[in-house]
């Protein structure tokens, strides 16, 4: 059966959204994080953003614009214009990695080059019994963009990159499983209700105490530990509403109810 998705596009440029007819006349229509936290409270199912100017320009997607939006959103993001090299991808890529909240890749299907990488940069992952995975880069006589080497190495291990880098052969869903990238590998018939019950376990926990230790265990990843930040950081959640809520529910042997402060 046929299923109706709403998804906005905004047109973008200098970080602002624009409106026109055919990218001329533009004027100044709004800020694009607001709308789209807009749109998504509404129950759009995605989103587009279009850099209107990067390409005529010649640069790059503005970077600073798709971390924002990204942040206010809690649905599917697509950016296009200005993702003219590999580079351009891994940008955005980095940019993905980065954000505050947990990020999920719900792969119902193989993935193959860049489509790896963005797997990578979420933080957890959830896959469809019977896919595959392969990077074909060095296959089409390309080296591969530096921070997508190592978010390989990063998650998958040395090994297993130079697998994936020197052979590009592909690897199956058990594979994949042995290496511990998935959450969970699963039919078709229980994808759905396997990210729902992974979603909501997210949506379950104290917001505040999630970000921050996740930018500390990326800190750590990448050999940047400041002991200072990571103190910090476990004194002021320690400190917080939500861990005083979360002690509160835990003794009335309730659900707590977090504010993310």
């Amino acid at each position: 059966m046929l299923t109706r998705r709403v998804i906005p596009c905004l047109d973008v440029r200098d970080g602002r959204i624009v409106k026109g007819v055919q990218f001329q006349g533009l004027r100044d229509a709004g800020d694009p994080a607001e709308r789209a936290a807009a749109y998504d409270a509404q129950g759009a199912d995605e989103l587009v953003i279009l850099d209107v100017s990067a390409t005529p320009e010649g640069r790059s997607t503005a970077i600073e614009t798709v971390r924002r939006v990204r942040a206010a959103l809690r649905i599917p993001l697509t950016v296009g214009g200005g993702v003219r090299r590999v580079e351009n991808a891994g940008a955005l890529l980095d940019a993905l990695e980065q954000l505050p909240f947990t990020t999920i890749a719900a792969l119902n299907g193989s993935a193959y080059g860049g489509a790896t990488d963005l797997a990578l940069a979420c933080d957890l992952r959830i896959g469809l019994e019977g896919i595959e995975w392969r990077m074909p880069a060095t296959a089409i006589g390309l080296h591969y963009y530096p921070s997508g080497l190592q978010r390989y190495i990063q998650r998958m291990g040395v090994a297993a990159s130079k697998r994936a880098f020197l052979t590009a052969r592909p690897f199956t869903w058990q594979q994949l499983d042995k290496l511990g990238l998935f959450e969970a590998f699963v039919t078709a018939d229980d994808f759905d209700q396997t990210l729902q019950d992974l979603t909501q376990d997210i949506f379950a926990l104290a917001p505040l105490a999630a970000e921050e230790t996740k930018k500390s265990l990326n800190e750590i990843e990448n050999g940047q530990v400041n002991q200072t930040l990571l103190r910090s950081r476990v004194t002021m959640t320690s400190q917080s509403e939500d861990f005083l809520e979360g002690r509160k529910a835990f003794a009335e042997r309730r659900k707590p109810v977090f504010k993310g402060h």
